[in-house]
């Protein structure tokens, strides 16, 4: 796959228009719920200071001085949580987005002004009494990322609301004399001067987040947050700036391979051969590969699906030994990505519970992806066979060891091979616990070599049906012979058990519910084909 081409102008402004919907949407959210939170402590300060009665001083803070002043607090409270929550479960179009942003600015400004010109003025012109408007007017600009023109538009009319909160309030009051021109003069030019203030320091602030944003370019890819880190490579959660399709990015950046060129090699052609691999495979078990390049910089990129759930490993250890009726379905479904591979000629090796996910895929849970082809043997087409290990070493995680492996025997290893981890993975998901103990690499190398496991049931006090236990004894054989023929003999083996039909969609469904029900409340926006039969 090659890099994609710089979009046009057009698809650029664009691209740009997305970026400002997607910060305006957190923005907005924050704007309002802090000024919610400010509304709060207003009412509770004024309330108590007008209540006090200690000093005259504070019958100025009454709020019982207007009825209109006594109900506005309250109303812009409701409105702000009420916009908060719009902004939030709603509202999607960058467009509608800019104009709600500026909605909210000249609403607000206008409660201010009612609020504050809702007792008499003092009798002498003072720049001292700057409208809290204006600073009203710049903290929003700085909070609320508009472009720098709508930032314009939306200042000048909340300033305007600073005159007409005024006149609102005298209308709405007799008791309330109108102040002498000169005085709103005074009050009121500041606030058209930050007005132009807001501008300018929307422009700067606007302009140093596209500069933010093109650093975190790559190819047609924005990076957004970063979800893990290896010893030379990281894994963004990403968006593709034209389609607006979520993805994770895998990526090398140069700097890192700069101390070690023989080992910054060896990475990068573990690298391409991992996205080689994993293109070629149909599999919906099997993770999908969008894009493959290098960016200007030299940083090596792939793109991949963005899965939202939860990898084995992470499993267990959050939630513990799983029940055999799960194990077993999560197991069909490895078998399904592992049986094409190896039919291609692919051997994983280095099938284990950190690189395989359970997640939610369209209408479907607890849908199966196999990760990270990074140490396939074999030979994916457009790249030309090369061994990326020397005969006698060791390549994967020593805890998942095959035995051929363990004993250097890199060249023999097959399909079977595979299988070994599966049944390494499968101990963890019915156990809790490795095959054999955590301990330096080298002593569970050879445990893996020539030490025979403990039965899973054995281990922890857990229950293990005896026909399930059976086979994953038979995937930890050490004799690549001794284990099933392959993944599909392997999958029919367990479908025979007839422990896969316990694990239920309603079983499914209340697990993800209960234990993760961010991602197992509702589907993805696109769909996504159906799982297979199995």
């Amino acid at each position: 796959m090659a890099e994609s081409p710089a979009p046009s102008a057009f698809v650029s402004r664009s691209i740009g228009a997305l970026r400002v919907g997607d910060r305006l949407g957190r923005r907005l959210a924050q704007a309002a719920w802090i000024s919610a939170a400010l509304t709060v402590i207003f009412l509770a300060v004024s309330y108590s200071l007008a209540h006090l009665a200690i000093d005259e001083r504070f019958t100025s803070w009454q709020v019982q001085a207007s009825p209109l002043r006594l109900w506005l607090a309250p109303c812009f409270l409701v409105f702000s949580l009420s916009f908060a929550e719009l902004v939030r479960s709603r509202m999607r179009r960058t467009q509608g987005m800019v104009v709600a942003a500026i909605a909210y600015e000249v609403l607000t400004a206008l409660f201010v002004a009612c609020l504050v010109n809702g007792r008499p003025w003092s009798d002498e012109p003072s720049l001292l009494g700057v409208s809290p408007i204006a600073i009203w007017l710049m903290v929003y600009a700085a909070l609320v990322p508009l472009p720098p023109r709508a930032t314009l538009v939306g200042a000048f009319c909340a300033a305007v609301m600073d005159p007409l909160g005024l006149w609102l309030m005298v209308f709405a009051d007799e008791r309330l004399p109108m102040p002498s021109a000169v005085l709103q003069f005074w009050r009121f030019f500041p606030t058209i001067v930050s007005a132009g203030l807001a501008y300018a320091v929307a422009k700067l602030i606007y302009r140093l987040e596209e500069q933010a944003d093109e650093a975190r370019r790559l190819g047609s890819y924005k990076l957004r947050v970063l979800l893990g880190r290896g010893g030379m490579a990281e894994v963004w959660e990403a968006e593709h700036r034209m389609l607006a399709r979520p993805a994770a990015v895998k990526l090398v950046r140069p700097e890192w391979l700069e101390d070690d060129r023989q080992s910054a090699e060896t990475m990068l052609q573990r690298f391409q051969r991992e996205v080689s691999a994993t293109s070629t495979l149909c599999s919906p078990h099997t993770i999908a590969v969008y894009d493959f390049g290098r960016a200007d910089d030299g940083t090596f990129f792939y793109a991949m699906e963005r899965l939202h759930g939860i990898d084995l490993h992470s499993l267990v250890q959050e939630h513990g030994p799983q029940p055999a009726s799960r194990v077993v379905f999560i197991l069909r479904q490895i078998c399904h990505s592992l049986e094409e591979a190896h039919r291609v000629g692919l051997v994983h090796r280095d099938v284990k519970p950190a690189n395989i996910f359970v997640c939610r895929y369209g209408l479907d849970l607890d849908f199966v992806k196999v990760l990270d082809f990074g140490l396939v043997k074999g030979d994916p087409p457009g790249l030309e066979h090369q061994s990326l290990t020397r005969e006698g070493a060791h390549t994967g995680t020593p805890a998942f060891l095959p035995p051929e492996i363990a004993l250097g025997k890199v060249a023999e290893a097959d399909g079977r091979a595979d299988l070994y981890g599966l049944g390494c993975v499968a101990y963890w998901l019915l156990t809790g616990k490795l095959v054999f103990p955590l301990g330096p690499s080298l002593q569970m190398i050879a445990a893996h070599a020539h030490d025979k496991p403990e039965l899973p049931s054995r281990r922890g006090g857990v229950t293990v049906p005896a026909a399930l236990e059976t086979i994953v004894m038979q995937l930890l054989a050490k004799a690549p012979a001794d284990r099933p023929a392959s993944a599909a003999s392997l999958s029919a083996m367990l479908a025979a058990t007839g422990l896969e039909e316990g694990w239920t969609v309603p079983k499914r469904e209340a697990w993800w519910q209960q234990h993760l029900p961010a991602i197992g409340a509702a589907p993805p926006a696109t769909s996504a084909p159906a799982s297979p039969k199995r």
